[in-house]
């Protein structure tokens, strides 16, 4: 920063027409700083984020820890803001003490850093064409020529244009010939030892892991971040408060400092769909059939004896399959003997215990074949995001 400037601006746009940035979070660092959003075309500002700096030592690394307005504040840049945009700063001097910062060597101090807050990306679409209808009518130019490949319109830029995918059941490539295929991403066998199965609080069992060759397949690696000197595990811009390998499900959150929620669906290959600013979201171990996914032993994911195959549908459709263990039996199915029996008997739910429980809104919910019938363990959850019950 220079000596008496107050105001500085940067601006943000796309490589060019084809391109749009997809969602992500800004980290700005400095000292003393109110930063506001600037619209291009009403030159309006709003304010996003404010940075003060009390009188004590403080680094840019210390503050990138938490990034909770003390030398450090974010903001989510989300599909909401148009492409091109621009960030106003101003830099309020004198309010810390000169006797505090003339003793400061950080660079916190004298300039003004933006970082990605992790899994910022590009989008692209082709746009030598209208959309799907127009550019099918050149077939010669025409860039989904992949088997199982479709045509999609859904825009990802703020120009006209399409894009291509692998049709539903299909992954890969598809502006190549035979470049859409059916899943063989899933790896059942980790090939690194001594993984880290842990971030902080929250378990960490395969197919997910943090290092190379710990996870089953590129999609199921997760991020293991420090914040404020304790451990976050991070799904992309999703904080993981729960993975649980028995329900296929991943409870997150959307990390808005702001505070505000929205209408989110998280995807990646349609392994994963999920909903809201605090959400669970459903996952797959691949998107095959239960019996496509058993005729290719070595890719196949319910790996422990004692297990099964289960099929998992959408809201809209189908997704793919992921693994249980078999009724009587607890554990981990996606490890070698993970599912083990436990034969302890549970009591059964009383309606007296029912309804103490929907009083204080919470609802026990046993998984089916979880009774004290079947002389087995009875967990029981408490859900947030769905309610499952049955009588008799």
């Amino acid at each position: 920063m220079k000596s008496g400037v107050h105001v500085y601006y940067l601006s943000f746009q796309p490589p060019g027409r084809s391109f749009s940035r997809g969602e992500t979070i800004l980290n700005i660092t400095g000292c003393d700083l109110d930063v506001y959003w600037v619209n291009n075309n009403t030159h309006r500002t709003t304010w996003i984020c404010t940075t003060v700096c009390p009188d004590q030592v403080i680094t840019e690394t210390m503050a990138r820890l938490k990034c909770s307005g003390i030398g450090c504040c974010s903001f989510p840049v989300t599909g909401l803001l148009p492409d091109a945009f621009q960030l106003k700063f101003v830099h309020h001097h004198g309010k810390t003490s000169t006797g505090t910062r003339s003793n400061q060597t950080s660079m916190l101090w004298d300039r003004i850093s933006i970082s990605d807050g992790g899994g910022g990306t590009v989008l692209w679409n082709i746009v030598d064409q209208q959309n799907c209808a127009s550019a099918m009518r050149n077939r010669t130019r025409y860039a989904c020529i992949g088997k199982h490949s479709l045509c999609g319109d859904h825009s990802v830029t703020s120009t006209d244009g399409y894009n291509c995918i692998c049709s539903a059941g299909y992954a890969g490539n598809p502006f190549i010939q035979d470049g859409c295929s059916r899943d063989k991403g899933y790896n059942p066998i980790p090939s690194r030892a001594n993984c880290t199965r842990s971030c902080g609080n929250i378990s960490v069992p395969y197919p997910f892991g943090l290092e190379e060759g710990c996870f089953a397949r590129e999609e199921f690696q997760l991020n293991c971040t420090n914040m404020a000197s304790s451990a976050v595990l991070m799904f992309g811009l999703d904080q993981v408060m729960d993975l649980n390998v028995y329900q296929g499900t991943i409870k997150s959150i959307w990390p808005d400092q702001q505070g505000a929620s929205f209408y989110h669906i998280f995807s990646r290959r349609a392994l994963f769909v999920g909903y809201g600013y605090f959400y669970s979201m459903q996952w797959v171990a691949a998107n095959l059939s239960c019996i496509e996914a058993q005729r290719n032993i070595s890719g196949y994911a319910c790996v422990s004896t004692n297990s099964k195959c289960v099929a998992v549908d959408g809201e809209w459709s189908y997704i793919g399959y992921r693994c249980k263990c078999s009724d009587g039996f607890r554990g981990n199915p996606y490890t070698q003997s993970g599912c083990q029996g436990n034969y302890t008997h549970c009591p059964s739910l009383s309606s007296e215990l029912l309804t103490v429980i929907f009083k204080s809104f919470h609802v026990v919910y046993c998984p089916s074949g979880y009774y004290a019938a079947k002389n087995v363990i009875c967990t029981c959850h408490v859900l947030f995001f769905s309610i499952k019950m049955s009588y008799g």
